[in-house]
């Protein structure tokens, strides 16, 4: 297939959706964990309370007429200190409490892109939560995996406190995960380990790392450029127009 002419957009999720997103969501995260699986009930639970009015919350990305990545959005009042786990901040997944439409600071409660989504998928859905971001909320807060961890800490012992702080020679993390981020988002580093934070993680040691930047302008200038590299560009202009 050719990158540069392949059509790739975000728009909000909708009910005919659900066998797709609920195979996107088994293809990214039972490679993680089962348990770290959204249950079909409770994606649709989430598709009901995030899609009721505008703007939409629950986004997917497609590819050719596919669901290729899915991205799960909730304004909250949460403010990051309270935000102790994933657990914690999401309701353990049904935002039931979480979920405040008026909400100051946007919580990422999931971001699901299998390894077969093609090259952009990651970078324009980090797009569309900026746009929504941007407009009124003060944190964009959220728990990101930390892949690596217990592979490196089996070889060396580190700690998670540690291994949070790792850096490559460009001051970037360490951690792939964790460096992806800080490179979406304009060089933002996480603000504090969550021991516990999300446990059906084994990779992670059951830990994860919590992000909370504030400088939604400066994650637009950060990703935009990226999405070309990725080949991307021709749904650039949609998702700014769906979005």
């Amino acid at each position: 297939m050719n990158r540069r002419m392949l059509s790739l957009t975000v728009r909000a999720a909708r009910r005919s959706d659900l066998a797709d997103i609920e195979r996107v969501e088994v293809a990214t995260f039972s490679r993680v964990d089962r348990d770290a699986v959204a249950s079909p009930v409770i994606i649709r639970r989430r598709l009901s309370l995030l899609n009721a009015g505008e703007p939409a919350w629950f986004l997917v990305a497609v590819a050719e007429g596919s669901i290729v990545g899915t991205l799960v959005l909730q304004p909250t009042d949460l403010e990051p200190d309270e935000c102790t786990s994933w657990d914690v901040a999401t309701d353990n997944g049904t935002l039931k409490r979480s979920f405040k439409p008026e909400g100051r600071n946007l919580y990422g409660v999931s971001l699901a892109v299998p390894p077969t989504a093609p090259p952009g998928t990651a970078e324009m859905l980090i797009h569309a939560a900026c746009i929504r971001w941007i407009a009124g909320r003060e944190h964009f807060i959220f728990c990101s995996r930390m892949p690596r961890f217990s592979a490196t800490n089996r070889k060396t012992g580190i700690s998670p406190e540690d291994y949070i702080k790792l850096r490559r020679r460009n001051g970037a993390p360490r951690d792939p995960l964790l460096f992806l981020y800080w490179r979406w988002l304009g060089g933002v580093y996480p603000v504090r380990l969550l021991r516990d934070g999300y446990a059906v993680d084994r990779p992670s040691g059951g830990h994860a790392a919590l992000f909370a930047p504030t400088d939604a302008q400066a994650a637009l200038l950060a990703i935009a450029p990226l999405i070309y590299e990725k080949g991307a560009a021709i749904g650039l202009r949609a998702v700014l127009r769906q979005c």
